[in-house]
Order: structure tokens, then sequence, then C-alpha cells
């Protein structure tokens, strides 16, 4: 009886190296492959990804773990990924291996890491910044593989964190409850601008965060692994979503 159960239990199961899991998640836990979990029997879920609004699908190449090798090539490999810049109403997509520095770049990018050498520019202009709020200032934010808030604030108090609206001496719940409502009804959150973060689905906290940056006017939105914990349908769903603002 208890196999039986635990056949049923591991519903998902990775075509390429046979790793099973009790949910869908877009990249296998053991071989770190993307798109091959699927339900027992079933095809693989890379699928899902058919109706994403890809614009540009760049890969980083294997980084050599010597140091010395490892600082040159990653510098000629940043700017290989970086050279052609991103356009207004992209979507780009970068894809590696584990450990090829996708988190790093993403980080830098937005200000939590600082670059070793090196810089990017923004409309012509170079830019380094010294931490998230430089960069959310040009309109660049990041949304962290793991989220970025604050579990026991409502939603609208998680998106003017650090950006909180005053009426004189104390703060204006009710403007920020209403710009939050707004930006929430702009990204498809169906909830009280009230309603405490951590009585949330994870894929509801990722809107979140969406919000907060379209709240924060974001030009260059950047997602950390935005799918590694959603469903199937919650996955067509952010992909929908991404649609819609690169429409916009």
């Amino acid at each position: 009886m208890a196999s039986k159960r635990a056949a049923s239990t591991l519903a998902y199961r990775c075509t390429e190296c046979g790793w099973t899991s009790t949910r869908w998640v877009g990249r296998c836990g053991e071989c770190q492959a993307w798109g091959t979990v699927a339900e027992r029997g079933g095809a693989p879920a890379r699928a899902v990804s058919s109706s994403v609004p890809l614009d540009k699908a760049v890969p980083i190449g294997d980084v050599p773990t010597d140091k010395a090798r490892r600082r040159k090539t990653s510098i000629a490999e940043l700017d290989r990924v970086l050279g052609d810049g991103v356009v207004p109403g992209a979507v780009v997509l970068l894809a590696g291996e584990p450990g090829v520095g996708k988190s790093t770049l993403v980080k830098i990018l937005s200000g939590y890491e600082q670059a070793t050498e090196g810089d990017f520019t923004i409309n012509g202009t170079p830019h380094r910044f010294a931490n998230s709020r430089e960069a959310e200032h040009e309109g660049v934010v990041l949304i962290h593989q793991e989220f970025n808030l604050a579990e026991d604030l409502t939603i609208a108090q998680n998106i003017f964190l650090g950006h909180e609206k005053q009426k004189g001496l104390f703060l204006d719940d009710r403007t920020m409850n209403a710009a939050a409502k707004a930006a929430m009804q702009r990204v498809g959150l169906h909830a009280d601008p009230e309603t405490k973060v951590r009585k949330l689905i994870v894929a509801e906290k990722q809107l979140v965060e969406i919000a907060k940056a379209v709240s924060r006017n974001a030009r260059l939105l950047v997602m950390d692994e935005p799918t590694a914990t959603l469903t199937p349908t919650e996955t067509e769903r952010l992909f929908a979503l991404i649609a819609q603002l690169k429409a916009e």
C-alpha cells in the first residue's frame, strides 16, 4: 500500500533524468534542465513556454573555474551578452547552466551587487549603481527569485515600503491604498490592498512584486527565475501579464 501511495504522490517526472516531484516545477531539481518535468506518462511541460512573448534568448556560456581565466572570460561573456542592448518593449531571456553568473548579472544591473570593472549605459549614459535605490531611480527594478516582501505588512505597505506617502507628519494610508489598488488592477491582482502578504499564495506574492515595480515606473523589469515555483496555469498567467506589459 505504501508503494502505491508514493507512486500516486510523485505525479511529475523529469524526462531527462527520471527525477520525480509531488508538484510541477519549471526546472528539474536533479539535472537542472528546463521544461523537462511532465506528468507521469505525459509530454514534457516545455510546451508551456510557447506563449512567452519572447524577442531574444541569450545563452551565457561556460565560465572557467580558474580565477584568472574566469575573470577574463566573464568580462568577455557579459560584453557579448549585453553588447546589443535591450530596446524598449523587448522581452529578453537570459539562459545558462547554474553558476555561470545569471543572478549575479541581474543583481549588478539592479544595484544589489557591484561590478569589479566595466559599466553599462542607459540611453547612452554610463551607469554603475551603488545600491538598488539608485537603480530604481533610473527605472531598473529586480524581482528576486526569493521575494523581497515583508510578510506581516499589507500589500499596499509592501508596494510603498521605502517610498511611503505622507500627509503632514503622518502616513497617508488612504492615498497609498488607492494607488496600490490601481497598480494591483494593472497586473491582475484582485485583492484588498490592506490584506497581509502572508495570506497570499506564491503567484499572488509575485504579482505584488510586479505591482511594486509598476508603481515605481520601471523601465527595465528584471525577473530572476520567475516561473521556478509556479504551476503551469500560474506560469501561463505570468506570460500573459508579460505580454500585456510589453504591449504598453
